[in-house]
Formats: C-alpha cells, structure tokens, sequence
C-alpha cells in the first residue's frame, strides 16, 4: 500500500471577535476603523477620486492622523498575531505540517468599494475594521490516495471543524498545491 504526503493550499478568512482583540488592546478596532473610514472618505470627496486608496497611500500623502494609522498598525498586527497563533494551535492536530505563507490585515488591502455606492461608508469602515485577516496557508497530510478534489474537500471540512468556535467568522477554500 502506498501513502502519499498531500500538500494542500488554504485560503483562510477570518473575523475576531470585537471582545478578543479588546482584550489585548486598550483601542477599539470598531472606533479606530469608523475614524479611518471618516477621514478616508472626506479625503476622497475633496479630492474628487474615484476610489478609495489603500491605507498605505495615506502615509506618503497625508489626509489622515499619523496617531490613527499607528493605532490601526497596533490593531492589525494584534489581529494577524492572534489568528496566526490560534489557527497554528487548532490545525497542528489536523495535518502532519503547516506553513504560513502570508497573514493580513484585510484593512491594508485595496477597497473593493467605490464612493457613491449604497451605504460606501459602512462599507469602507467594515473594511478597515482590523477584526478581519486573511491566512494563506500550505497544509499537509499523509492519505492512501493522491491530492484531488475529495482531498480538497477534506481539508475544507477538517479547518471549518477545528476553527468554528475560534473566531467569530470564518471561511475556508481549498487548493490542490502545485
């Protein structure tokens, strides 16, 4: 009988719990990102952009508080520490490895929001909100078979099951590993 040592690539996103991350940190991501998104879209309107820039576009132009991009990096670095830390503690049980690729903030990502849209300022501070990370991880597993869809699937289920009760969001996809 032959085994095979399956790689599988997972796409991981999460949400923290408001009182998790407030735990650990005396700001509020929710009053930290509806500040940001107030300031970012005043910005944009006397500007006349089309968009909304990412966060880092605000360090080398200004238009928003130093203070307040200092406290989003605390938030996000808090968030993507806590969600690194908690998802390596519930899948080392699941897969024979784990390797993190990449761990982000959502609110350092462009904004898929544009100015004019319904409820755009919602939007924009749900955006910035540092509760939100992304994880993308390469897992392994020893199975009887090749990787393939069922593999896929098993991965999806096994990270949904061990991580549900970790966060207060979550949503897992699935890749075969090239």
């Amino acid at each position: 009988m032959s085994l095979y040592f399956n790689k599988l690539n997972l796409s991981i996103r999460i949400e923290i719990a408001d009182d998790v991350l407030s735990q650990h940190s005396v700001a509020s991501a929710g009053i930290v990102a509806g500040k940001l998104a107030s300031a970012i879209s005043d910005y944009v309107r006397a500007h006349g952009l089309g968009y909304y820039p990412a966060l880092d576009y605000f360090r080398s132009q200004g238009g928003v508080e130093e203070q307040l991009l200092d406290a989003q990096d605390s938030l996000a670095w808090l968030a993507c520490k806590l969600a690194r830390e908690e998802t390596q503690k519930k899948l080392r049980a699941a897969f024979s490895s784990i390797k993190f690729l990449e761990v982000q903030s959502q609110a350092f990502m462009m904004p898929t929001i544009r100015p004019g849209q319904n409820n755009a300022l919602g939007r924009l501070e749900q955006h910035y909100s540092a509760n939100f990370v992304k994880l993308d991880i390469v897992v392994s597993m020893i199975q009887k078979q090749p990787a393939d869809e069922n593999s896929q699937r098993y991965a999806r289920q096994v990270s949904l099951r061990w991580l549900k009760n970790s966060f207060k969001a979550l949503e897992v996809k699935a890749f075969l590993a090239e």
